[in-house]
């Protein structure tokens, strides 16, 4: 083939290329909207869950980036709590939105009881044996003590208002993180919560992103060269007996994840009993999952189930703090 014959047939080939691109730009154009949910139909499946829905279920979303629709119609029934839970076990309903075929990860494994298109949308409900939830940390985030010492000093006390010291007892080791601003209630004014101030980093209870999902729990904001100490000493022996604590644990913060360097470090006490359970909690869990995990509680040692309360500790450090912003989700659960 002649170089002249050659270019024609790459301009040809060219021009071919430009005709398709702008076909398939076209035909997008065209079939993109009608693939788009509509919020007509959405209206529709959100009148028939507040039919049925009592408020002791809940509601899941998929895929997660229709979500903010759906909270534009359903949202009272979607407050942070629910929406950023760990998963769905403590709910014995739930109503699943699924946009395109699209299912949620709380449902996996479970039958519907039945299913409605709704154009784009498919309702579902699915009921199950719910797990009770006998103690939830995040709830009782007030009744904590939170100190903070240095990472290579003995473990003091988890008692904040005694201070342990160091050899010589002229200054604590560790220090009280006291709380500060406004306290958490079912409708917060505008504005930054309180939260506990530690001398390096502190603790709040907030709206957490980990795997890019919202997560309502505990953020620890980790301080360079600190452990930072959180008890629970006073929960009831009828909360204790027969659960399991479960954990979730990731790292809040895609900017922070990026940044990190190595993990984070929890350890649990229960009872006084030191370094139950250790877990590192690394960004690349962060990024990709909250990761779960289950602990055995000791058995209470009163004579009756009444007479005594029961103590959890979870301590929490990294050896480079830069960036480690630990998010903590925690329950009794039987």
């Amino acid at each position: 083939m002649t170089r002249t014959g050659s270019a024609r047939v790459i301009g040809w080939l060219g021009l071919g290329s430009i005709v398709g691109v702008a076909l398939l730009e076209s035909g997008l154009g065209i079939v993109g909207p009608l693939r788009a949910p509509k919020l007509v139909d959405l209206r529709a499946a959100a009148q028939a869950v507040r039919a049925e829905i009592s408020r002791a279920d809940v509601i899941a979303v998929a895929p997660t980036w229709i979500d903010p629709l759906v909270r534009s119609e359903l949202g009272d029934l979607m407050p942070i709590e629910r929406l950023g839970r760990p998963d769905s076990r403590r709910y014995p309903h739930i109503f699943e939105l699924g946009w395109r075929g699209a299912r949620h990860a709380d449902t996996r494994g479970l039958t519907p009881e039945f299913e409605r298109a709704f154009g784009g949308f498919a309702l579902r409900r699915y009921t199950q044996a719910a797990v009770e939830v006998s103690y939830d940390l995040v709830e009782h985030f007030l009744d904590a003590k939170v100190l903070q010492y240095p990472l290579n000093a003995p473990v003091p006390p988890s008692r904040p208002s005694e201070p342990a010291a160091d050899l010589d007892g002229a200054m604590p080791l560790s220090a009280p993180c006291l709380f500060r601003g406004l306290q958490p209630t079912a409708c917060p004014p505008p504005g930054p919560a309180g939260a506990f101030f530690c001398p390096l980093g502190r603790v709040e209870r907030r709206t957490l992103e980990i795997a890019y999902q919202p997560r309502y729990g505990l953020s620890v904001i980790v301080g360079e060269g600190q452990v930072t100490e959180l008890t629970w000493s006073s929960i009831p022996a009828a909360a204790w007996q027969g659960a399991s604590l479960h954990l979730w644990l990731g790292l809040h913060d895609y900017h922070a994840r990026k940044n990190a360097i190595g993990p984070a470090q929890v350890i649990v006490d229960l009872d006084g009993r030191q370094g139950v359970s250790s877990f590192a909690v690394t960004p690349a869990v962060g990024e990709r999952e909250l990761a779960h995990t289950v602990v055995a509680l000791p058995p209470a040692t009163g004579s009756t189930p009444n007479e005594t309360t029961h103590r959890i500790t979870l301590r929490i450090s990294a050896a480079s703090a830069a960036h480690h912003n630990v998010g903590v989700l925690a329950e009794l659960r039987r």
